[in-house]
């Protein structure tokens, strides 16, 4: 009874409904002690509410980002971090420019349904086309809940790929290009957990510009492309995906096009060199002709240690299209060799002489090395004949070896001169007997047609030849691409065992 009295008289006071009733010294400060209490148990509900709402966001917070996380890592595990790729030097810039990007492309956390919980968005490179997929929460799992091509439309390569989004009411849409249509989109929403077109909006490519029941919509719709892109542009995005995947899974598998070890940064420059050379040369492939079949494009790309101090150089061949004599029946080509020292990559050599049979007994086209004291040496010979072919010719057989870290010299050369039948014999720049020279002049393999040679000294592989050995040549382009294969995984990963 008490305690209902002391109720009862505590809600009169505060509420003025004491009917000027005189309360005792003790009872007020009872009342003033309540008041202190229930003011301290107010707060402290307060923040206990507070914080467990925090909490909760916290926690729910950390839990999207380690699926996010676990997402993103397994598309970087098949198709490769987010690089940058140059496509097309035809492309003319104001249709977006000649880049695109591979590997995991885009990656956006959004609220598609606005129910307060974010899905993830992400876009990324396979086999020659852009994928969208978008994941959340579905039941107690992290589970896809959406999965189409990015829009492309036929015919309008410049464009590129892309995909579009849609702010509507607080929710988002995906804009999918209608079949058979190039000027609509269907307007996509989740429900539940699933995707399903709710609307459309006009698309008009040439503008890049949207609208929705026939009145132009700039400020609601974001495109995103992926191909067709400028420099800056793709620089950009790639940025953007970066930093989005730093904060799902840190810094391991972040651009891949800044790497930290050593032999990472050795790699990324080997792969800038790799994409400039394709520029000059194009892609690596095996191309046929009337009667022969030849390695094309940037055709050799291979890891040489050539001076044997434990670390590659990068030797590149390529198909030179600008020499004058070059033809499919006779392609041309160009030597080099990239080193890395103090930090940066120079080439250090560069040729166009390759191999080939004396007196065109032969059209086969091959390049030779040969591995001596722990070093790898290249090797050349070559033929120049006169008006007269059969009477007057030179032959001329050298060894190039790599002295320094600044490139190489030429560590042996062997001259055969035929004028009318007198022929003249040179080593190193000293006429010989040609007893002497047979002995010692012909150390480069099929010098002058001289097929005898050590196999396990001597490397010969071939670049041109007939239509039959296609399958040498296949091999040829196929090690060329392990070897470009195994310098982005270094640039990704830091790991360079294949």
């Amino acid at each position: 009874m008490k305690v209902i009295r002391f109720f009862r008289d505590y809600v009169r006071a505060c509420f003025g409904r004491a009917e000027n009733k005189t309360y005792t010294t003790k009872r007020i400060k009872q009342f003033r002690i309540f008041t202190a209490l229930l003011f301290f148990t107010v707060i402290a509900v307060f923040i206990s509410v507070t914080a467990v709402k925090i909490f909760g966001s916290v926690s729910s917070e950390n839990k999207f980002r380690e699926a996010a996380g676990k997402v993103c890592s397994d598309i970087i595990s098949e198709h490769g971090t987010c690089r940058m790729e140059y496509t097309d030097d035809t492309t003319e810039e104001k249709n977006g420019g000649s880049w695109s990007l591979s590997g995991l492309s885009y990656i956006k956390q959004v609220d598609f349904n606005a129910d307060g919980r974010d899905e993830l968005l992400v876009v990324y490179g396979s086999e020659g086309s852009y994928n969208l997929e978008v994941w959340g929460f579905k039941g107690k799992g992290f589970a896809n809940l959406y999965k189409d091509r990015a829009n492309r439309l036929e015919g309008n390569k410049n464009f590129g790929e892309w995909i579009t989004l849609y702010q509507n009411g607080g929710k988002c849409h995906i804009g999918k290009i209608k079949e058979n249509s190039a000027d609509e989109m269907e307007l996509l929403a989740l429900k539940g957990s699933t995707f399903s077109a709710v609307s459309a909006c006009g698309f008009n490519l040439e503008e890049q510009s949207y609208s929705v029941n026939g009145k132009q919509n700039a400020s609601s719709f974001e495109t995103v492309r992926f191909s067709g892109l400028t420099s800056p542009r793709a620089e950009y995005l790639q940025n953007q995906v970066n930093n989005t995947l730093s904060g799902f899974i840190g810094e391991k598998y972040v651009n891949s096009n800044v790497p930290e070890t050593e032999e990472q940064r050795k790699a990324a420059a080997f792969c800038s060199i790799i994409e400039f050379e394709k520029q000059k040369y194009g892609e690596p492939c095996v191309s046929l002709a009337k009667n022969n079949c030849f390695a094309d494009g940037t055709a050799v790309v291979r890891l040489v240690d050539f001076n044997g101090d434990g670390e590659d150089e990068l030797f590149v061949i390529g198909r030179n299209k600008k020499h004058f004599e070059d033809t499919d029946a006779t392609p041309r080509y160009v030597m080099e060799v990239f080193s890395w020292h103090n930090g940066e990559a120079r080439k250090i050599f560069e040729n166009d002489l390759l191999t080939n049979y004396f007196n065109g007994s032969s059209g086969d086209l091959f390049y030779i090395l040969q591995k001596k004291n722990g070093r790898v040496n290249i090797c050349s010979n070559t033929y120049s004949y006169g008006e007269n072919p059969e009477k007057t010719w030179r032959a001329v057989s050298r060894i190039h070896e790599m002295t320094s870290e600044n490139g190489f010299e030429t560590v042996f050369t062997a001259i055969l001169n035929n004028r009318n039948g007198y022929k003249n014999y040179r080593i190193n720049g000293k006429s010989v007997y040609k007893r002497e020279f047979e002995q010692d002049g012909c150390a480069v393999p099929y010098f002058c047609n001289e097929d005898d040679y050590d196999k396990e000294e001597f490397e010969i592989t071939l670049l041109n030849t007939e239509q039959s050995g296609k399958k040498q040549i296949e091999s040829v382009i196929s090690l060329t691409e392990e070897t470009v294969k195994t310098l982005y995984n270094t640039c990704a990963s830091g790991n360079t065992e294949t």
